[in-house]
């Protein structure tokens, strides 16, 4: 556009120059020394032209560069706006789905509240039954506290008596051992007889019943501290199955002897069978009533069967 000016500048002073020219013929002369001004005018906006002209291309280039950048941008941000309105019809869609999920939602929620409502009206229904068993618990823990107490002082108590036992215990553990040591050197200086003593015990085994089963033989006998005429309180380990009966050694030798039962009407072959082991403990004679007893008393506290 100002190259086109220029040119349009140009040829208005050109016509104007040759129209002064016509119009000033004498002076002519005058004239050389004005067109030697005008040309160098001339020139000058010749110069300044080709000077406008070069601005003129370098603004075009600069304007169309820009023009392209500017086209380039434009359709970028074309490409970008597809994108964005692709993205945001589905940010529209998904948000219509979530939407409708929202409502879904606030749908079940209202239930859930209604629901949550008669689950409180039942609670507190059944929290008004059960008042009367919370009072009835809440008097059970009294009265268990009270057993407790009483619990703990019993057994308070008890380890009291423990204690006393246990100190009781000792007192007599202490004195037994005691009597042992003392009953220990008194036998010592005792000298014990070759034959059984009273309450003395002695086991035996069955070797031969008599054919009358009035009488045994067994194989101890004198050495054994068996003498004649000894008795003695007999059972086959626990008085508990059967009555001990007494017994008489009417037969004794070194390595044998012979027992009779003091009772006449005894079948010893209705008690004893052979090999069968028997318990004797030493007592007295049975016939005389109160003695008998009385040894045998004697004899079950000296050695318990």
């Amino acid at each position: 556009m100002i190259w086109w000016s220029c040119r349009i500048l140009s040829a208005i002073l050109v016509v104007s120059g040759f129209v002064y020219f016509l119009g000033n013929l004498d002076t002519f002369d005058s004239l050389e020394e004005k067109e030697s001004s005008i040309r160098a005018e001339l020139e000058s906006l010749h110069l300044q032209k080709e000077t406008d002209k070069n601005a003129t291309s370098a603004e075009i280039s600069a304007l169309l560069r820009a023009r392209s950048a500017y086209r380039q941008e434009k359709e970028e941000l074309e490409d970008n706006s597809i994108g964005d309105r692709e993205e945001m019809n589905a940010l529209e869609r998904k948000f219509s789905k979530e939407n409708e999920n929202f409502k879904e939602l606030d749908q079940k929620l209202a239930e859930k509240r209604d629901e949550l409502e008669k689950l409180n009206a039942e609670i507190e229904k059944e929290h008004e039954l059960q008042q009367p068993l919370l009072s009835q618990k809440e008097k059970l823990s009294s009265e268990l506290e009270a057993e407790i107490g009483i619990s703990n002082q019993k057994r308070i108590a008890m380890e009291e008596i423990n204690g006393e036992i246990t100190k009781m215990k000792l007192s007599r553990k202490a004195a037994a051992d005691s009597y042992k040591v003392s009953y220990d050197s008194m036998i010592e200086e005792f000298v014990l007889p070759d034959y059984l003593f009273w309450g003395d015990e002695l086991e035996v085994v069955v070797e031969s019943i008599s054919p009358s089963g009035h009488g045994f033989f067994i194989k101890q006998g004198a050495q054994d501290g068996l003498r004649t005429n000894f008795f003695f309180l007999a059972s086959l380990g626990n008085l508990g199955d059967r009555s001990p009966f007494f017994l008489k050694a009417t037969l004794v030798e070194e390595g044998f002897s012979f027992l009779e039962a003091e009772n006449e009407s005894l079948n010893l072959r209705n008690l004893l069978m052979p090999e069968q082991n028997l318990f004797l403990i030493r007592t007295g004679e049975s016939d005389k009533k109160d003695e008998s007893e009385i040894d045998v008393d004697v004899a079950l506290e000296s050695n318990p069967l």
